[in-house]
């Protein structure tokens, strides 16, 4: 079985297109990162075994398909280059807009959580009257009650 250069010229750029993309998917792991704020240890290591897992099946489907199934070290170091444009033209740029974006969003949380705030309490007064009045009443009831009650024991007391 014969190999010519450029088989293996096709399979190293197949190799780059491959590292380009996992640099592509890794950036949307990146990006859920830095949008949902602080992380948890086992999120990202979570996170980074799934992008594991991702890379050794795409890396083993590329290799069987372009190469037979043979890891070659000059494809491994096309895939790592293909990894390293991206992370480093498009990676930055993607992580750039990502914070950028994150920041904007927060922003707009504060602002809004400010005005739900400001609603809540608008709606909440009527309530809160509504409570004190209910304690009021509540409290003018119970007094009439015991009233009521000394009132009906002195009855029953003098009748006697």
């Amino acid at each position: 079985m014969e190999t010519y250069l450029s088989d293996q010229a096709v399979a190293f750029l197949w190799a780059v297109a491959l590292g380009g993309g996992l640099g592509g998917v890794y950036d949307i792991f990146r990006v859920v990162r830095i949008l949902r704020g602080r992380d948890r240890p086992i999120l990202v290591f979570l996170e980074d075994l799934l992008f594991a897992l991702i890379a050794a099946l795409a890396t083993a489907s590329c290799f069987t398909w372009t190469n037979f199934g043979q890891v070659r070290l000059f494809l491994l170091v096309g895939e790592g280059l293909g990894f390293a444009l991206w992370h480093y033209t498009l990676g930055v740029f993607i992580g750039a807009v990502a914070r950028w974006v994150a920041r904007f969003l927060r922003w707009i949380g504060r602002i809004f959580g400010q005005i739900f705030k400001k609603i809540m309490e608008f709606f909440k007064k009527p309530f809160i009257f509504l409570k004190e009045w209910i304690k009021i009443k509540k409290s003018k009831y119970v007094e009439r009650r015991k009233s009521h009650e000394n009132k009906t024991r002195q009855k029953d007391e003098s009748r006697r």
